[in-house]
C-alpha cells in the first residue's frame, strides 16, 4: 500500500538518501551488461533470499540490506529493481501460504493419528477429559486452537461411531446369512410353512439364537419370498413346457392332415367321423383328441382344402371351357384326365383335385340327366292320361290312325322321340286291350311285339343305370379312403 502524508514523504526522503549513496557507488558491474534478464532475475532473487529479506517487509526497508551488494545493480533502474522486489515477495508468500496448509494438513493428521492410538476413548468421552489424556503430547499442541482441537476431536468420534455402525452391520449381516443357511438347510420348510413352527423346530441351533428375533423374522419372509417365486417359475417353465409340447402335436396332427391328403386319402368332402375311424390307431391322433381341438383343427383343414379346390375347380372349368369339351355319362375318369392334359394353365393342380373336379362335373351330368327323366316322366304321365280321355281311340286303333288325334295332347311336347311316342301309344292300346278282353284272339296292331321288346329293354336300362350309379359311389368313397 502506498504511504501518505507525513509518512510517504520520510519514505521518500529516505530513498533520496539510499540513492545518492547508489549514485555514489557507480554504475552496474561490468558482469551484468551482457547477462540476460532471467540472469539478472536469479542474481536479484538470490540476493533478497541470502538477505533473508522478509516478503512483507515494505521496499524502503528492505533497501538498506541490500543496497550495498553489488547484486543490487543486476538491474539498471530502480524501477527494475522494485519490481522484481515485488515479484519476489509474492512468490515468497505463495511458498509460505502452500508451506502452511502442507504443516497444518499434517498436524491434523498427527492429531487424528494421536486420537487413534489413545485407546482409553470412547464415542461417550468428552472433549474435556479427553485432552488430559494428550496434554504433554507434542501432537496435541501442533493444533494451535483449542478450538479447532475440539472440533478435530468431535470428527473422530462421529468417525468411531459410523466405523462401529458399519461393525454393527457387518456382524448383523453375518449373523442373518447364518441364519439365511439353517433354513436352507432346513428342507422341511417349505411356502406353507408357519413361523411359529419354524422357531420351535431350529430354537436350539446356535445360528438361530445369536440372530436378532426381528432379523429372524426378516430373513424368513425373504426366504418364503424366494421359495414362492421359485415354486412360482416352475410352474411358469412346466406350463411353458406343456404349451411347447401341445404345439408340437398339433404341428404333428397338421401334418398328419397334409399326408393324407397329398395321399388322397382326405379331401374337402370327407367327414370327421370317417377321417377319425381311419387314423384311430395313429398315436399323433390319440395325442390330438386329449387336447380336444381335433375336430377344430380338422375342420379348419377342411375349409383351406375346400377353398384351395374351388379354385382349382373355377380354373378346369374354364380350360375345358376352352377346349369347348363336356363331360358326358358314361365317360372314364382316365380319359377326363387326358383331355385335361392339353389344357394350359394346370399343371400346378394335382390328380385328387382333378379327380373331385371329374366327380363333381359328372354328378351334375347325373343330376341333369335324372331332371330330364323326371321331366318325361310326367309328360309321359301327363300323355296316358290324355289318351284316356279320347274316346276315338280304341283297342283296335292304330298309331297311323291316332296320330292326328294326339299331336296336341298335354305332355306330347316332352316326349322328343317319335319311337317313345309310339311306345307309349302302343303301352295305352294294350291297356285297352286288357281291360276289354281283346287279348290273342284279336289281330295283332302294328307294333306290338316292338314295345314290348322295348318295354323290356327300357327296364333293364333302368336296373343298369341304378347298378351303375351304385357303383360309381362306391368308388368315389374308396377313393377317399372310406369305401
Amino acid at each position: 500500500m502506498r504511504a501518505s502524508g507525513p509518512d510517504r514523504m520520510a519514505q521518500d526522503d529516505a530513498i533520496s538518501s539510499l540513492l545518492g549513496a547508489d549514485s555514489a557507488l557507480g554504475g552496474p558491474d561490468d558482469y551484468f551488461d551482457s547477462a540476460t534478464r532471467k540472469e539478472r532475475t536469479q542474481a536479484f532473487h538470490s540476493l533478497l533470499e541470502e538477505y533473508d529479506i522478509d516478503p512483507e517487509l515494505p521496499w524502503v526497508e528492505a533497501l538498506k540490506k541490500i543496497i550495498n551488494d553489488p547484486r543490487y545493480r543486476a538491474f539498471k533502474t530502480l524501477g527494475e529493481r522494485k519490481a522484481s522486489f515485488h515479484e519476489y515477495c509474492e512468490k515468497q508468500r505463495k511458498t509460505r501460504r502452500e508451506r502452511h496448509i502442507i504443516d497444518r494438513k499434517r498436524s491434523r493428521e498427527e492429531f487424528m493419528a494421536m486420537l487413534e492410538s489413545c485407546h482409553e476413548l470412547r464415542v461417550t468421552t468428552p472433549w474435556k477429559r479427553a485432552r488430559e489424556y494428550f496434554q504433554k503430547d507434542r501432537r496435541m499442541h501442533a493444533i494451535e486452537s483449542d478450538r479447532e482441537r475440539e472440533a478435530l476431536y468431535e470428527d473422530y468420534i462421529i468417525m468411531l461411531e459410523r466405523k462401529a455402525k458399519d461393525l454393527d452391520k457387518i456382524r448383523r449381516k453375518a449373523k442373518m446369512e447364518k441364519f439365511r443357511e439353517l433354513l436352507e438347510e432346513t428342507k422341511s420348510i417349505t411356502v406353507q410353512s408357519q413361523w411359529r413352527k419354524v422357531q420351535e423346530l431350529l430354537d436350539m441351533d446356535a445360528r438361530f439364537q445369536s440372530c436378532d428375533k426381528m432379523d429372524r423374522l426378516i430373513v424368513f419372509e425373504d426366504y418364503l419370498k424366494e421359495l414362492e417365486q421359485k415354486e412360482e417359475e416352475t410352474k411358469i417353465r412346466e406350463k411353458e413346457g406343456r404349451k411347447r409340447q401341445q404345439r408340437m402335436v398339433r404341428e404333428e396332427f397338421r401334418a398328419l392332415l397334409r399326408d393324407y391328403s397329398d395321399k388322397g386319402l382326405l379331401d374337402y368332402t370327407t367327414k370327421w367321423q370317417d377321417f377319425a375311424q381311419l387314423v384311430a390307431s395313429d398315436p399323433v391322433f390319440g395325442a390330438i383328441m386329449k387336447q380336444g381341438v381335433a375336430q377344430d383343427m380338422f375342420d379348419d383343414f377342411i375349409d383351406e382344402l375346400e377353398d384351395s379346390f374351388r379354385k382349382e375347380y373355377k380354373q378346369i372349368k374354364q380350360a375345358l371351357e376352352r377346349l369347348g369339351y363336356t363331360l358326358q355319362l358314361g365317360v372314364e375318369f382316365a380319359s377326363f384326365e387326358e383331355t385335361l392334359k392339353s389344357a394350359k394353365g394346370l399343371d400346378h393342380i394335382g390328380q385328387q383335385s382333378i379327380r373331385l373336379a371329374y366327380d363333381a362335373l359328372y354328378a351334375k351330368e347325373e343330376e341333369k340327366e335324372r331332371e330330364r327323366e323326371h321331366k318325361r316322366q310326367k309328360g309321359i304321365d301327363r300323355l296316358f292320361a290324355a289318351l284316356n280321355t279320347i274316346p276315338e281311340i280304341t283297342a283296335e286303333t292304330t298309331y297311323a290312325e291316332a296320330q292326328p288325334l294326339i299331336e296336341g295332347l298335354p305332355g306330347i311336347q316332352a316326349i322328343e322321340s317319335e319311337t317313345e311316342r309310339q311306345k307309349i301309344f302302343y303301352e295305352h292300346i294294350h291297356r285297352l286291350q286288357r281291360k276289354s278282353g281283346a287279348g290273342s284272339g284279336k289281330r295283332k296292331w302294328e307294333g306290338d311285339s316292338g314295345s314290348s321288346k322295348a318295354q323290356k329293354v327300357a327296364d333293364e336300362g333302368s336296373a343298369a343305370g341304378t347298378e351303375d350309379l351304385n357303383e360309381r359311389r362306391q368308388k368315389i368313397l374308396q377313393q377317399l379312403g372310406l369305401g
